[in-house]
């Protein structure tokens, strides 16, 4: 079946919609988000307005990304990189916040510039793109004018031989199904590559199709294009003057492509024969056409303030039509998405002026570390932000400040804390990170913070484990954080942990890379213990940090434990607890006994599989992160917080 064949080759994605489902008018499945992005929140557009777009069951729902400066959704399909993609991000704002405030923001393809959004109606950005590597990831860019959304990301995999691009992408400006039928615009299934054909009257020449013509006889004759038949059926006569297009910049390039069928049986002997071309030269073209035989005419690229086609018949002939057209705008492609040192995106550059400003001339100090200080500001908007302030006499330096910066540029996971901008100002440096509210984990744990939950220590451990797996399998070349720790894992208002100071990272081009460090890295108590006779630090390493962090989530104690007889290891201390099966001195007595039985000794053999002694006795964090799935899937909701001094989960 040649339609389930082409299906193979989608993907549709319902932004915020609560569960999949197939569109009973396109008989296309959407998913949800699942799978695709981690960060962003699910809405629906204001009740108001949702009889209004129907039709538009897509633009019903949203995700919104009030948190970080760029978040991305990764796509990966069945076909390898080179294969050409028409991908498609659909958008409207409905008043979702009842702000009535239209947002402004950008849209990136991989690290390139692709469009800005703007707009109180519901629009799609459309391109066809031939990606540089294995998967695709369309992002979403805070440039602080609102908060970015997006309703609908759909990829469609192209034959490689249509639509052919020598460089950059393109990004549609028009298509056209000519027609007088202004009934709904055609796509899936009529159209197998699921192209939206908006349609739209030229001037007022309409050329009916003849008797005995069907869609059905042109879809059956159709050229590589598969323009569909329904779409060629109806055709206006195109000599009553050129198209024109206007540009915004007499610099842009432009490509036509134009779908013609002859619908008519002319009489014996006549045949259209015309000419397309620009009226300064760029571009000219005969096409001659035969009855119910589609022809594509491409253009040259062609520039110019106002560009314009004009039909001229061949003298004798019949008057030239056209059926459908497509117009692009040829984007370049700047960046290269495998370097790291390339800018993904363009952050903002505050002044020192400006640093001072948002936080009220440093008036609230929120943490501390090698860097400096980190204050709370408040951005022009409302955003809240932490200010991270490089001291000059910091241990740690401008390698560290800029490899922060570096990292953080490139990497956006719901789980890893987002960079809004920096200041590099002489001696005055900064970084803007998004503000999380429930700071650190070490003070939940071991300060004056509330007690935490077994089911949220859960939680925040899964959370944990998922920005790290990104970092070591979701990024090219992978990162190895090497600092792994609780002062490191923030949490923001919903109590989501985030992993937090790159300054140590770093970056590697194989699987069994390390990095041989000629001074100390990472922190007493998670360190990795190979570190000490190899000086070097691999994915094994932030393995064995998280499970030590799980050790302090489960016991309650800090990796470094001050005892009369000097510092002892959490691990050394939990080893013998564990081999003598003794569950109740190793929980947390904070818990108060509120904790699953099953789901704390699952948590425990994590933890011991983590930290073994060598890396190649640890499992890897896919393999982590599943098992602490389970665990978290096991572990029931407690009835009340440990704080309430109530007993319901008792071991």
């Amino acid at each position: 079946n040649y339609f389930w064949f082409e299906f193979q080759g989608f993907i549709s994605i319902d932004c915020g919609a609560p569960n999949a489902y197939t569109h009973d008018k396109f008989n296309i499945s959407f998913e949800t988000d699942k799978g695709y992005i981690d960060s962003g929140e699910n809405r629906q557009i204001s009740a108001k307005l949702i009889d209004e777009q129907n039709y538009y069951h897509l633009y019903k729902n949203l995700r919104s990304f009030p948190n970080g400066m760029r978040n991305c959704y990764t796509l990966r399909p069945d076909k390898d990189k080179s294969n050409t993609y028409l991908i498609r991000a659909s958008f409207w704002y409905g008043n979702y916040d009842e702000k009535n405030q239209i947002p402004i923001f950008d849209l990136y393809i991989d690290v390139n510039y692709w469009a800005t959004i703007k707009t109180s109606k519901n629009v799609f950005q459309e391109i066809v793109y031939v990606p540089q590597r294995d998967y695709i990831q369309v992002c979403l860019i805070n440039i602080g004018k609102g908060v970015p959304f997006i309703s609908a990301l759909e990829l469609r995999t192209l034959d490689s031989s249509l639509y052919q691009i020598k460089s950059g992408f393109l990004g549609l400006v028009r298509r056209y199904d000519i027609t007088r039928n202004s009934n709904f615009d055609i796509r899936y299934p009529d159209d197998v590559y699921d192209r939206i054909w908006q349609r739209r009257t030229i001037n007022s020449f309409m050329l009916n199709p003849g008797n005995g013509t069907s869609a059905f006889e042109l879809s059956k004759n159709n050229d590589a294009y598969k323009v569909p038949g329904e779409v060629l059926l109806t055709a206006e006569t195109a000599n009553n003057g050129p198209l024109f297009f206007p540009s915004n910049n007499s610099m842009n390039r432009w490509i036509g492509y134009f779908h013609f069928a002859e619908t008519q049986s002319l009489l014996r002997g006549q045949q259209r024969e015309f000419t397309i071309s620009t009226s300064d030269g760029q571009f000219k073209e005969t096409v001659r056409l035969e009855y119910l035989k589609p022809v594509t005419v491409i253009s040259t690229p062609v520039t110019g303030s106002m560009i314009n086609f004009s039909f001229q018949a061949q003298s004798g002939h019949p008057s030239p039509i056209i059926n459908a057209l497509e117009i692009f705008l040829i984007q370049e492609l700047p960046n290269v998405p495998t370097a790291l040192d390339d800018g993904m995106v363009k952050l903002r550059s505050f002044n020192y002026g400006e640093i001072t400003r948002i936080t009220g001339n440093f008036g609230t100090e929120i943490g501390e570390g090698g860097y400096g200080k980190v204050y709370l500001g408040t951005l022009e908007n409302g955003t809240k932000v932490a200010v991270k302030i490089l001291s000059k006499k910091s241990w740690q330096g401008d390698r560290e400040f800029q490899a922060e910066e570096k990292h953080l540029l490139i990497v956006h996971h719901g789980n890893l804390v987002s960079l809004h901008g920096y200041c590099d100002h002489s001696e005055n440096k900064a970084l803007v990170y998004e503000y999380m509210a429930n700071g650190n984990l070490q003070q939940h744990l071991h300060g004056d913070k509330p007690v935490l939950t077994w089911k949220q220590r859960l939680h925040i451990i899964v959370d944990v484990a998922k920005g790290l797996e990104y970092l070591h399998n979701r990024c090219d070349p992978p990162i190895i954080h090497r600092d792994l720790k609780a002062t490191n894992i923030l949490l923001n208002e919903k109590m989501q942990a985030k992993i937090s100071d790159f300054g140590l990272s770093r970056t590697f081009t194989a699987e069994t890379d390390a990095h041989v460090s000629t001074r100390a890295v990472g922190t007493p108590g998670y360190l990795d213990p190979e570190y000490h006779s190899t000086a070097s630090l691999n994915k094994k390493s932030d393995v064995f940090s998280l499970g030590i962090t799980l050790l302090e989530l489960i016991t309650g104690h800090p990796a470094m434990m001050m005892k009369p007889e000097g510092n002892v290891n959490i691990l050394n201390w939990a080893n013998s607890l564990i081999e003598s099966k003794n569950l109740q001195k190793i929980m947390d007595p904070k818990l108060k006994g509120e904790f699953d039985r099953e789901s704390a000794w699952k948590a425990i053999r994590v933890a011991e599989s983590c930290t073994k002694p060598t890396g190649d006795q640890r499992p890897d964090l896919d393999h982590v992160l599943a098992d602490l799935k389970d665990c978290l899937k096991t572990a029931p909701e407690p009835e009340k917080s440990p704080e309430d001094g109530k007993q319901n989960q008792k071991i």
